[in-house]
Formats: C-alpha cells, sequence, structure tokens
C-alpha cells in the first residue's frame, strides 16, 4: 500500500485538493457524542467519553476549516470549478450541519467545563450556522438550476445534503434557545421554525425525486451506493427540530401574546415529532434494508458502473487519464502511476458501517420500544391527548386492554387495543377502542 500523500506532486498538494466531503465527518462524530450524552442509562464514564468524541470533533472541525479556507485563499482558480461540480458543490451543506451538531454540544458539554460564558458565544456561532445554512440551500440550488448539468438517471441523494443544512440548524435553534434572555430566545426560535419548514419541505420532494429516480433508472453507480442511506437524515432532524423548537417556545414567550400559541407549539412539536419519528421508521426499514441490498447484490454479483472503474480500465488498458474531449477541473498530471491491481479491490469495508447503522437503528427501536412499553404499563390515566392517543400508546390507551368489564358487542370479545407502540394497528385490525376515563376495575 503507498505512504498517504505518496501520489501528490508535492507534500502540500493536499489543500489544492482538499473537498467539503470532509466536514461529513464531523457531523458523524457530534452526533455520536450527543447520542451518547443523551442515553437513558446512567453508564459508567458516558458524559467523558461524549464529551472526549465533541472535542475531537471540534478539532477535526477546525483543521478542515483551515485546510478549505487555504484553499479559497491560495487557490482561488479551484473555488468556482468546485461551484460548478455536481458533486462537490452539495458537500458545502456538510459545512453548516456539522458546526450545527458542535454547537449543540457546546450547550451540553461547555457550561461544565467553561461556565455560563459559553451560551453568547453558541448565540453568536449559531447565525453563523444559520447564515451559512441558508447560503447553502439557495446557492448550490441555484448553480443548479443554471450552470451546473443534472439528470435524473445521474440524481443521488446527496442532493439532500444542502437542503437539510438550515433544518439540523432549527434543531440547534431550539437546544440554544432555553438559555438566552427571553428576546434573543424568541428570535432565534422565529428564524428556527422558518429554517425548518423552508428544509422539511424541500427534503420531502428531493425524496419522492430519489424514488422515481431508481424506479426509472435503477441502482446508481458503484460510487455512489452508500447516498442511498442518506434520505433518513431529513426526517431524524425534522423530528429533533419540531421537538427542541417546541419545547423551548413556551418558556421564550412567556408572559407575551403569544403565550397561547407557544403552548400550542410544544404540544404540536411533540405529535409532529412523533408523526416524523413514525415516518422516518417506516422509511428506515425501507430505505435501511434496500440500501443494504443494493450494496450486497453489488458484491455478490461483482457489477460495477461507476465512473472509477471505468476510469482504472481506461488507464490500464490505454494509459489515457481522461477521455478524448474531457478537460480536467485541476491541471494536476502527476502521481497515478500506481493503480489498484485486479482481484486486490475490498468491497467488503463498505459493510461494516452498513451492518453498524442497521444495527445501531434496530438497538434504537428496542430501546423505544421497551421504553413506551414500561410507560403504557404504569398505573396511571396519563395520555398523549386525544389525538396523540392516535399516533402512539400511551398509559390510558392500554388499560383497556386489561379492563375486566369490556364493552358489549362481538367486536371486542376478544379483547381490544393489543398494540404495544403504534395504535393503527388496532384500527386496522378492528380491535381500537378509546375512552376518556376507566369507570370499571382494572386487572391482568
Amino acid at each position: 500500500m503507498p505512504r498517504p500523500f505518496s501520489r501528490l506532486p508535492e507534500p502540500w498538494a493536499f489543500v489544492r485538493h482538499f473537498t467539503p466531503n470532509w466536514f461529513a465527518m464531523t457531523m458523524g462524530t457530534g452526533v455520536l457524542a450527543l447520542v451518547i450524552a443523551h442515553l437513558p442509562w446512567a453508564l459508567p464514564g458516558q458524559m467523558i467519553l461524549a464529551e472526549v468524541l465533541w472535542l475531537f470533533g471540534v478539532a477535526l472541525f477546525a483543521l478542515f476549516a483551515l485546510l478549505f479556507l487555504t484553499r479559497v485563499l491560495l487557490h482561488r482558480d479551484t473555488l468556482w470549478p468546485m461551484l460548478l461540480h455536481p458533486v462537490q458543490s452539495m458537500f458545502l451543506g456538510a459545512i453548516p450541519m456539522g458546526l450545527a451538531v458542535l454547537i449543540s454540544g457546546l450547550v451540553q458539554f461547555g457550561p461544565a467545563r467553561w461556565g455560563d460564558g459559553v451560551y453568547a458565544l453558541a448565540h453568536a456561532l449559531w447565525w453563523l450556522d444559520a447564515a451559512m445554512a441558508l447560503g447553502s440551500a439557495l446557492l448550490v440550488p441555484y448553480l443548479m438550476f443554471t450552470r451546473q448539468s443534472h439528470a435524473l438517471e445521474k440524481m443521488t441523494a446527496v442532493w439532500l445534503l444542502p437542503i437539510v443544512a438550515p433544518e439540523v440548524a432549527a434543531g440547534a435553534a431550539g437546544a440554544l434557545a432555553p438559555h438566552l434572555d427571553p428576546a434573543a430566545a424568541r428570535l432565534v426560535l422565529v428564524v428556527g421554525f422558518i429554517l425548518w419548514g423552508m428544509s422539511l419541505a424541500l427534503a420531502f420532494s428531493l425524496i419522492t425525486l430519489v424514488l422515481l429516480r431508481l424506479a426509472l433508472h435503477k441502482l446508481p453507480d458503484t460510487d455512489f451506493a452508500a447516498t442511498s442511506w442518506l434520505p433518513l437524515g431529513p426526517l431524524a432532524t425534522g423530528c429533533l427540530g419540531l421537538l427542541t423548537l417546541g419545547q423551548a417556545a413556551p418558556q421564550a414567550w412567556q408572559g407575551t401574546a403569544l403565550a397561547g400559541m407557544a403552548e400550542l407549539a410544544q404540544q404540536l412539536g411533540l405529535v409532529g415529532g412523533l408523526a416524523l419519528w413514525a415516518v422516518g421508521d417506516v422509511l428506515n426499514f425501507f430505505w435501511g434494508t434496500s440500501s443494504l441490498l443494493f450494496v450486497l447484490f453489488y458484491i455478490v454479483t461483482g457489477k460495477d458502473w461507476g465512473p472509477m472503474k471505468k476510469a482504472e480500465l481506461r488507464v490500464r488498458n490505454t494509459g489515457k487519464l481522461y477521455d478524448d474531449g474531457v478537460t480536467p477541473l485541476l491541471n494536476d498530471n502527476d502521481g497515478f502511476e500506481e493503480l489498484v491491481e485486479e482481484g486486490k479491490e475490498n468491497k467488503w469495508n463498505m459493510m461494516f458501517p452498513l451492518i453498524t447503522l442497521i444495527g445501531g437503528a434496530f438497538i434504537g427501536l428496542l430501546v423505544t420500544l421497551r421504553l413506551v412499553e414500561n410507560l403504557s404499563h404504569t398505573n396511571t390515566r396519563l395520555s398523549f391527548g386525544r389525538l396523540g392517543d392516535y399516533l402512539i400508546v400511551g398509559p390510558r390507551y392500554h388499560r383497556w386492554h386489561h379492563a375486566l368489564d369490556l364493552p358489549p358487542g362481538k367486536r371486542y370479545r376478544h379483547g381490544c387495543n393489543f398494540a404495544i407502540l403504534f395504535p393503527f394497528w388496532d384500527a386496522i385490525f378492528g380491535t381500537l377502542h378509546l375512552e376518556q376515563q376507566l369507570t370499571f376495575a382494572i386487572g391482568h
């Protein structure tokens, strides 16, 4: 295996070739840190591990930001080709998304280590992040419409990256707002709701186009197989954003004429978050299973339609770095003498993160199922409201399942409310029964 950077014409040439897709590493590291910090169990060293991962994400972001700014300043000739590139430009959305996750981590870990002064820093960084997120969501589609060349058969879920950035910034707004003064919190929440609404609507549109592209043009190129997982992101961040914004609204608007609307926003945040979570569960199963099958298909059949494989074959057979008539974006013609030997490609390297993702989603579903099931078996008349009882099983809903005296009629002769997570299963099989109060004994 060649040494890192050995194929570059000079040691510092990697600055010229640095692309924004590296910022996706800060997204994953930061999200993992926040998930560990909010686990429902008190594990030994849990917060230490979460904080270390967050600090590692901060270090990565600082390094990548330095490299990217250096490329912009020293190699300005590469900026316009990057903006016109149909794939590189999409990863501009990874910059504000990575920063938003780190801002949420700063609110989570910063006060205990550096004091409440970090809230002012987080507030300033959030406005910078919101501006970058809005810029990527507007600039990249504008370039797509006016300067870039796209076709439906070449479309991938990478198109979601610049669109989802405002949605992630909205989630960070909900986490930050409770720690600001009411006036600043209200402004942050208003902008957060605007960013959330703009992003989620466009994300659903693009997910629809991704489904259409798969139906009409089958699987994407092998190099873009991993992008099949990206549609899960907008639903997860949309759920998180709506929940955090709704939870922060009552405190921000307390004592104002909009206090009642703020309480409604909190309730809608819960209901809407549950609805998006339910949709995400369905799509998680669909997209997760489909993406895993896609990758397995590539591995088992050995088929490779990707441009990288075709380029390797062209160089090996003809010695040409580019197709005839193609003008390269960067004028670097050195360092391509070493190619991957035939038969030494390790396609199974892609399987490890995919299996981890599928396993993590399954474990998350089991944990959620157990939490909801334990809550529903508490001896209380707690509920999620008249509408919420149709969305998720609560204690009041499940008490009917254990009732000794059921309503008369053939429909309930074998019981009712069998669902343990989603009430729609009882609605499908005709065993759903909702009442505001139980007037009889409860048994097991």
